[in-house]
C-alpha cells in the first residue's frame, strides 16, 4: 500500500462500504488500480486539476501551430468559437 494508502484500509473494508476492515482479502490488480484511479481524482488539488486541464487545451492549440512555423508565416489567436482555439494564419503582405 503506498503512503497515501496507509490509512485507508481502516476506513474501508474490501466487501462493503463504510466499517473498519481487519479481514484481508487479496484484491486482483484491476481493482487496486481502479480504486488508485478514484482516490488520485481526490488527491490532487483543485488549482493542480485546473492547471492540468489548461495545459491540455494548450498544447491541442500547439499541434495545429506546428506545421505554420516551418512555413515562416505568422499566427494569431482565433475568436474560440465551440469552446476551442483554433489558430488562423496569417500570410506575411
Amino acid at each position: 500500500m503506498g503512503g497515501a494508502r496507509a490509512n485507508y484500509n481502516q476506513e474501508r473494508s474490501v466487501g462493503e462500504k463504510g466499517g473498519g476492515a481487519p479481514t484481508r482479502r487479496r484484491r486482483s490488480a484491476r481493482a487496486k488500480k481502479k480504486e488508485r484511479r478514484r482516490e488520485a481524482k481526490h488527491r490532487t488539488s483543485e488549482a493542480m486539476q485546473r492547471r492540468l486541464r489548461k495545459a491540455k487545451r494548450r498544447d491541442k492549440g500547439e499541434q495545429g501551430k506546428r506545421g505554420a512555423e516551418e512555413k515562416g508565416s505568422r499566427e494569431r489567436e482565433a475568436p474560440r468559437r465551440r469552446g476551442r482555439g483554433g489558430r488562423i494564419l496569417v500570410e506575411e503582405k
